[in-house]
């Protein structure tokens, strides 16, 4: 070991480091962390070329061989310094200046520039609630005409139009050169005042946002004494310079026991980091038992470093109580930011199901806008009333009314609300109605047909409906996956011009009827990209909005057939939160990095960021990681890093001062990986619904058999840790039952896979002894009694069956509800119905002697023949 450990700052370092690895065993050095996660700690962080980089840049610390430096910024003004402040979306240019921190206080002002609507300015509001959430003190909120002088301030304005403002944040440096966009924002704070000047209100908006995450308890220690529950133990400290500021430093280490894993893991493209590792092999008996590595991430002095306590502590703190341990402060920082794209939005399924409350959108808008997300597009496909065809809206569907409430609601937000409104296919919710039977390219399907005018009629009356209620200037048709057409009515006129002629002739007729609205048409591109001759055809205004779900180090070849077309395009990747128990956050991270990446690279306009509630099942509060990573690869200019985001995801999403909610979502999405590794489909909703009394639910279940008992440890320690955790949620706390529900659900999960394994071989056992009445017996019992296998899941069942109903209605309204809650009825029947029938089969067992077969009872897997202790033979 001792040639591994060269090079660490202190002999206090690797006593920690040694002490982590004696410790690490058991449940924790059995957990199967995600390929992704095993790049994740770094020696410190630099924005270099406007592209954020990893790399080792601690004193006295030897970087890994083939690990390359990156270089230091050549402009001293601003630069680097930033990576322990958390902040989500990065800001491209940060300079701590190591003086004494700005501290809130009972007489702290916030002034707003009367020009950007003074205390009616909603961000000075979302500002007041972070200081009250900690503080528990209301500040004052006033208007100025200009930037006021005096101490003890907090001052937002338009640097554009406020003189004085812009001039003193010139004469610090932060000049709005040429070029700065019109989002953009600079923050100047000292111990006297904090200011705050955007290149437009919503620029100054986006700089508010930025403050929120800056602002901390200056005693971070004690705001959280609790160490994470996995094998990554994390030290925290506060020291203070000679200016008396406080300064937050952390060290933190990571175990990965990547001998164990085996082939459950899966292998992804590394992310664009660096660490140093520290390798080490225990032994037992002379042999050697795997090898282990320790992530160093050093940043600043260790000077007073405490080491904490591994421990799990039971105290839940309010955020009023932690703010008494120590003022509130912000440290004394010089940020200029702007955006990379200019649009940066979310695409939110409610027509697969759920339909959220106005409420709970409302919510989601503004914590989207806390992360600069500036587009919201409701993906609609029958959930919308319009006058005269009305038959196909279910009954919660969105009226005119609520639209307009929530696009005036997002205005103060700076989000536009964006009508995602399918226009040719996934119209099956209309077709199946006999009255639009004519309009459909094959009967009941999904398809419009683009051979009747009547097509034409419908979609104009959407389309007149719709236009008007919302504000931007998009309008998405959608119009992917029409793969009907051809099939039917069209059959004659594409044997005439070709399938692509057909299908883009409709998408500029859209565009057409479109323009009298005054909007820009948006459509998904899946189908025109089979036509790349004919892409330089369609008008020039139209946008083509790329998705693609897969990961690939480039999508260069997706884009630049648009590109070369003269066309505008966003990239459109997605969280992979559909027909999943629970997000596949791991491949999902890549695919938004890159595309977003390689979006910016050919010059698109945007990213829309999609979730997806195929059959209806995925829950809201799942989805925050992948809309708030979308939101920093999107504001961030180049390649975002991943390992970054989660090291972030804490602080800037909960305001959580540890690791605790990070290690919970790696565990959470650790389940996908684990069965991604055994080519299956991770934690895909099928596994979950297969009768466990059916041929396919016994393969899954011999299939998924390696990594279950470590699946469901992953699950179980997430579920106790956001248990005892969930008070550490200062802000967003009411994702903890969603994810508490995951957690759940996920562990039932693999118990049914457990079982349905272990009922099967408990009844074959009983089978293939059937003279043996007290071994007959036992298996039955096994399988049916007080504490049997099937009582187990019966219970399980309908426990997260009332669970679920209780989170839908939390965020949804009631609406489709009934076609998941059945889903849990219908196995729960299933499996008292087997309860009954072992029952009866155990009463003419007593008086009879006699089973029946194994596969009349659908019990599929046969155990393994036993060895004989004796003589070894089967």
């Amino acid at each position: 070991m001792k040639s591994y450990l060269s090079g660490i700052c202190g002999a206090a370092i690797l006593l920690c480091a040694m002490c982590a690895v004696s410790s690490a065993g058991g449940a924790d050095a059995n957990a199967h962390r995600s390929a992704n996660e095993t790049n994740e700690r770094m020696c410190s962080r630099s924005t270099t070329n406007g592209t954020q980089a990893e790399a080792c840049a601690t004193e006295g610390v030897t970087q890994t061989p083939g690990v390359q430096r990156q270089s230091a910024p050549h402009d001293d003004a601003l630069q680097g310094g930033d990576s322990e402040l958390h902040l989500l979306p990065r800001p491209r240019e940060v300079k701590q200046k190591g003086k004494t921190a700005f501290k809130v206080t009972r007489r702290t002002r916030i002034v707003v520039s009367i020009a950007l609507g003074g205390k009616d300015f909603e961000g000075a509001q979302m500002l007041e609630d972070e200081i009250e959430q900690w503080t528990g003190w209301e500040l004052k909120i006033s208007g100025a005409r200009e930037m006021p002088g005096g101490a003890d301030i907090i001052y937002v304005g338009d640097a554009t139009k406020d003189s004085k403002l812009r001039d003193t944040l010139e004469k610090q440096g932060l000049s709005m050169a040429k070029g700065f966009d019109e989002e953009g924002y600079e923050i100047s704070v000292n111990a006297h005042r904090i200011l705050v000047g955007g290149a437009s209100a919503e620029g100054a908006f986006y700089g508010v946002q930025t403050l929120r995450q800056l602002l901390r308890p200056a005693n971070v220690s004690s705001a959280n004494k609790k160490a994470d529950s996995s094998s990554r133990r994390l030290l925290e400290m506060t020291d203070t310079d000679n200016d008396g500021a406080s300064k937050f430093e952390t060290v933190s280490w990571h175990l990965a026991n990547s001998g164990e894993r085996g082939n459950a893991g899966r292998v992804e493209k590394a992310d664009s980091s660096s660490r140093l590792l520290l390798g080490m092999t225990d032994k037992i008996g002379g042999a050697a038992r795997g090898a282990r590595f320790v992530s160093v991430t050093l940043r600043g002095s260790l000077t007073g470093a405490q080491s904490k306590s591994a421990k799990k502590s039971s105290a839940r703190k309010r955020p009023t109580d932690n703010a008494r341990n120590g003022e509130l402060i912000c440290p004394a920082v010089a940020i200029r930011d702007w955006p990379a794209m200019k649009w940066r939005g979310v695409s939110i399924d409610i027509s697969r199901g759920s339909i959220p409350t106005l409420k709970f959108m409302e919510n989601q808008i503004r914590v989207l806008a806390g992360f600069k997300l500036n587009m919201y597009a409701l993906y609609m496909e029958d959930v919308f009333t319009v006058p005269g065809n009305e038959i196909f809206a279910p009954p919660d569907a969105l009226t005119p009314d609520e639209i307009r409430e929530l696009v005036s609601y997002a205005q103060k937000y700076y989000v536009t609300i964006v009508p995602e409104l399918e226009t040719y296919g996934h119209l099956h919710n209309v077709l199946r109605y006999d009255v639009y039977s004519q309009l459909a390219e094959v009967p009941h399907g999904s398809v419009l047909t683009p051979t009747q005018p009547g097509t034409y009629d419908l979609i104009g009356k959407m389309i007149a409906a719709m236009a008007p209620i919302f504000k931007g200037p998009f309008f998405h048709i959608g119009a992917d996956e029409t793969f009907e057409l051809g099939r039917g009515q069209t059959k004659d006129l594409v044997a005439q011009k070709g399938l692509g002629q057909v299908y883009l002739d409709h998408i500029a007729k859209l565009d057409e009827m479109l323009k009298p609205y005054h909007k820009q048409t948006m459509f998904w591109a899946d189908i025109a990209e089979h036509f790349p001759e004919l892409l330089p055809t369609l008008p020039k205004d139209l946008i083509a909005v790329i998705w693609t779900y897969g990961n690939k180090d480039s999508y260069d070849a997706r884009l630049a057939p648009f590109r070369n077309a003269g066309l505008q395009i966003f990239v459109s990747p997605g969280i992979s939160n559909w027909r999943r128990v629970y997000p596949e956050f791991d491949g999902a991270y890549l695919n938004i990095r890159n595309l977003t990446r390689d979006g910016q690279k050919f010059g698109a306009l945007g990213m829309l960021n999609t979730d997806w509630k195929d059959w209806g099942g995925p829950l809201n509060g799942m989805d925050w990681p992948g809309f708030v990573f979308g939101a920093a690869c999107a504001w961030q200019p180049g390649e975002s890093s991943i390992d970054e985001f989660r090291d972030s995801y804490d602080w800037a999403f909960y305001r959580n001062t540890d690791h605790t909610f990070e290690d919970i979502l790696n565990k959470l999405a650790d389940t996908n990986s684990m069965l991604d590794g055994l080519r299956m489909n991770g934690t895909y909703t099928s596994y979950f619904w297969a009768d466990p009394f059916s041929q396919a639910g016994a393969d899954y279940a011999t299939t998924a058999a390696p990594v279950l008992h470590d699946m469901r440890v992953e699950a179980e320690q997430a579920w106790e840790s956001l248990l005892e955790n969930r008070g550490k949620a200062r802000a967003n706390a009411d994702t903890m039952d969603d994810l508490i529900f995951a957690a759940r659900r996920l562990d039932f999960f693999g118990m049914k896979l457990q079982y349905t394994t272990e009922m099967s071989e408990a009844y074959w056992d009983a089978f293939m002894n059937m003279s043996d009445r007290r071994r007959v017996e036992r298996n039955l019992q096994t399988l049916s009694s007080m504490n049997g296998d099937l009582q187990d899941l019966r219970e399980g069942l309908t426990g997260l069956r009332d669970e679920y109903a209780k989170r839908w209605r939390a965020e949804n309204r009631e609406y489709w509800l009934g076609n998941v809650t059945i889903r849990y009825d219908t196995m729960a029947n299933a499996v008292q119905e087997k309860i009954n029938e072992i029952n009866v089969l155990e009463d003419n067992y007593s008086r009879l002697g006699q089973l029946p077969t194994p596969e009349s009872l659908g019990f599929f897997s046969r155990p393994a023949p036993e060895v004989n202790p004796v003589n070894n033979r089967k």
